[in-house]
């Protein structure tokens, strides 16, 4: 299964000139399938983007999220959570399944 075109859509959580108030969070649901998950931080100011190679996207940053290999792929899934705060990106990722929390910071004032 070709999963290429769907590692590269663009999912948005928070649009440019958003007010978004310091520590707001924002979550979603993921589910791994290789032996480490990637999740992909990019922004787009100037259009509402479909692909991360769509025009005017740039890549942040990337976050490797590691797997449980004594866990089946069907229960690899983890809930991730951007807090914001002031130019620094926190990003949370629990394994639903052990509970377990990775947590990974990105500096957004680059």
């Amino acid at each position: 299964m070709d999963t290429g075109r769907f590692d590269k859509a663009f999912k948005i959580f928070v649009k440019a000139n958003e007010d978004v108030p310091v520590d707001c969070n924002v979550d979603t649901c993921n589910l791994c399938s290789r032996h480490t998950c990637c999740i992909g931080l990019n922004r787009n100011n100037y259009s509402d983007p479909i692909f991360t190679t769509d025009f005017g996207c740039e890549l942040l940053g990337k976050i490797e999220i590691s797997r449980d290999t004594y866990i089946s792929l069907e229960e690899q899934k983890h809930k991730t959570m951007f807090m914001f705060g002031d130019t620094e990106l926190h990003v949370f990722c629990e394994k639903l399944k052990t509970g377990n929390v990775e947590t990974h910071a990105l500096d957004l004032s680059k």
